[in-house]
């Protein structure tokens, strides 16, 4: 169990404060007074004094600590770990079935090596399958796709151009975050060892040494190395310790070691001080035999505690650095030389998936391909795939399964049948069992029914009745069938917010309408196009320091956009005056699509939510809203953004029609003379006759089971 864990334990099971919500309080403050680096719960008390002053009060934190020091709180298997031993592992070793049906090894990594087994990590990356997804789409559209295994020493220029730019939003491990992105921008790699660096610098552990490592790699601080032993191990990586293998070379040049001894070495600096003892021998060891290497004992002793002791575990495997680089650079290359393949292998990849992030990286690689004007076009009934599909090098179609509710049998029997002539056409030749009324209403909100010359609204709100209608027709024998004809009902079209409302829930986006149609009553006449901002606040001279650039500003009035992105974070650095407070970036965008960042500090970003509450209490702070600011345009990392100051206006994204339920029309009242029953009816004809009259009139529903409209 970890310090700070343990602390908010104990403060929440003996409710320090009196209650829950105070106990948890109680203990991020106690997690607070922790520095990072204590490991274990024992040493606690003697390395955090305030710690342990608190501790004096709540005596809990000390009579329980020896009990949870060194305790698994939770037991969880490794997503892609796998142990290899001589032996069978049935009969030898403590095994179990876990939830998935997986057969899983009851010993962590250090146990399992300890008994003799091997543990490896085997990575199915979606990766390489959007590289084999990319490569069949550039066939299909008559290119030669590069090979399975590119030339990483031929330095390809345009990918590189591609990488230092910082467009590698969709490029494994290059563009997972902003500080990913800026690192590309800061190394401008140009080979593959600088993409190794790059992922080593990106882990979390190696955050400290990042702005470092730029200034020595740029020359703006000085390469020193304490020892000329340590020139194999620091110099090809500036003097910081990147790589476990650094830490390796260092063991051997310094102290003599075999790569078997250094290993251990590398192990020690992975348990993060937790075996104080162990450490205490091996550091020993490390001085006699440097000073036996011929290296003086106080520089063995300065190389331990400077170097060795405060490596604290963020080393990279370098093999593992150079892999991930060579995958990073080959999807790069792919986005670099085939965009538009590659960005659309990577949208049919998170099309169908099922993960929180699903909706939102699906928005994130539209907005990517429509960045180089690329249009894509709505879902269509009689010429959209069943996946999204390249027209040209201008044009992508939506696919029929990129809708809500298009289940696994409807989309097969849609291409199967088509092409259709009318929505009656669509209706009667498609099986109801397989084609169902909530796939239906989403074809008919979504537009893709636009040809068929009939209101999204009356297509929506009548298809299941008419389905039901059609099916009581055609069960009647041919002689009594007569001309099937449906009453349509006149009910007019929604508005185009509702429209685009609708297509946002069925398709992820809202494509009707532009932004002053679908906010009516929101933008106003003298709103500002974001694309003037560059001119209103011109891009800093090169000759301002710190303090110029802070106060380099220009406040601006009727900042009127859509949020179109929204990062919420808390601020991790200690010296901070808002340490631990939240504080958010949101991107909005113009009705022009221009957008822009704006920085909401922590006492502003509280201060947004409870205005937009203020003004309308049902309304909340959501994607998709509009807000009207004043704020102060400034520039950061060579764009220009904003600091919110005021909120002026805020409205709700567009909302959904009021009435989405399935209606039914009345059927024309019979005439006395049909009413007439035949005498020589048997009792299954009658029957039937009533069920037919009864389904006709409402009463009693075909197929119920096949046509329930999915929950909105």
């Amino acid at each position: 169990m970890k310090p700070k864990v343990y602390a908010k334990s104990i403060a929440r099971t003996f409710m320090y404060g009196g209650d829950r919500s105070e106990a948890v309080k109680v203990g991020a403050t106690l997690a607070d007074c922790i520095p990072k680096e204590i490991n274990n719960v024992t040493s606690l008390f003697e390395h955090a004094p305030l710690f342990n002053e608190y501790a004096k009060k709540y005596h809990e934190l000390k009579d329980f600590a020896e009990d949870f020091n060194a305790k698994f709180i939770a037991w969880g298997t490794h997503a892609c770990g796998i142990v290899i031993g001589k032996r069978p592992l049935i009969g030898n070793f403590p095994l179990r079935i876990d939830k998935d049906g997986n057969t899983v090894l009851e010993f962590d990594k250090d146990r399992s090596e300890d008994n003799g087994l091997i543990k490896m990590d085997i990575l199915g990356l979606e990766n390489l399958d959007i590289i084999e997804q990319t490569n069949e789409l550039i066939k299909q559209f008559g290119k030669t796709p590069p090979p399975l295994v590119l030339d990483f020493d031929a330095n390809d220029e345009k990918t590189y151009d591609l990488i230092c730019a910082g467009d590698t939003l969709l490029v494994f491990q290059l563009g997972t975050s902003s500080g990913t992105i800026e690192l590309c921008k800061k190394i401008q790699p140009r080979k593959l060892d600088d993409l190794a660096i790059i992922n080593a610098l990106t882990r979390p552990s190696a955050k400290d040494i990042r702005e470092d490592f730029v200034k020595t790699r740029n020359g703006e601080i000085k390469l020193e190395l304490l020892h000329p032993n340590l020139e194999r191990a620091f110099k090809p990586t500036y003097g910081f310790g990147l790589y476990e293998e650094c830490l390796m070379y260092l063991a051997q040049d310094v102290a003599g070691w075999s790569l078997n001894e250094a290993d251990t070495l590398r192990k020690m600096t992975k348990d993060k001080g937790k075996n104080k003892d162990k450490t205490k021998v091996l550091r020993e060891k490390f001085i006699n035999d440097s000073e036996i290497n011929k290296v003086k004992r106080e520089d063995a002793e300065k190389i331990w505690d400077e170097v060795v002791a405060n490596f604290s575990g963020y080393g990279f495997n370098r093999a593992h650095a150079i892999f991930y680089g060579m995958l990073g650079y080959h999807t790069a290359y792919l986005k670099a030389h085939f965009p538009l393949e590659y960005l659309v292998a990577n949208l049919m990849s998170k099309v169908d998936a099922n993960t929180p992030m699903a909706k939102e990286n699906v928005a994130k690689i539209k907005e990517e391909i429509r960045k180089r004007n690329i249009n894509i076009t709505p879902p269509n009934l009689n010429t959209s795939g069943p996946t999204y599909t390249i027209i040209n090098e201008s044009t992508l179609a939506t696919g029929l399964n990129a809708l809500k509710y298009m289940g696994v049998d409807s989309v097969p029997e849609i291409l199967l049948k088509r092409p259709f002539t009318s929505f009656e056409d669509f209706l009667s030749r498609t099986d109801s069992s397989k084609v169902k009324a909530p796939a239906i209403q989403a074809l008919a909100a979504s537009g893709a029914l636009f040809e068929f010359n009939m209101p999204r609204k009356q297509m929506f709100l009548y298809a299941a009745d008419y389905k039901k209608k059609l099916q009581v027709w055609l069960k009647k024998k041919p002689e009594k069938r007569g001309e099937f004809t449906y009453p349509w009902p006149d009910t007019g079209e929604w508005t185009i917010s509702e429209i685009n409302a609708l297509e946002q829930y069925y398709i992820g986006e809202g494509l009707t309408g532009s932004k002053f149609q679908v906010y009516p009553n929101f933008f106003t006449k003298n709103h500002m196009h974001f694309d003037t901002f560059q001119t209103i606040l011109p891009p800093p001279s090169p000759n301002m320091d710190a303090k110029e650039l802070k106060s380099y500003t220009k406040r601006i009035n009727n900042v009127q956009g859509i949020v179109k992105d929204v990062f919420e974070f808390k601020i991790k650095k200690e010296k901070s005056k808002l340490f631990g407070q939240t504080m958010a970036k949101v991107t909005i965008e113009d009705p022009y699509g221009s957008r822009v960042s704006i920085t909401f500090f922590p006492e502003k970003w509280q201060y947004l939510h409870e205005r937009i509450k203020d003004r309308n209490s049902k309304l909340k702070f959501e994607i998709g809203m509009g807000l009207s600011i004043i704020g102060n345009l400034q520039w950061y990392d060579g764009n220009v953004s904003i600091i919110f100051e005021e909120l002026q206006e805020a409205c709700a994204p567009p909302q959904l029609p009021s009435d989405l339920k399935a209606k039914k029309t009345e059927t024309v009242k019979k005439s006395k003379k049909d009413e007439i029953i035949d005498e020589n009816m048997d009792r299954n004809e009658l029957l039937e006759e009533i069920e037919d009259e009864l389904a006709e009139n409402g009463f009693s529903d075909l197929d119920d089971e096949n046509d329930d409209v999915g929950d909105m």
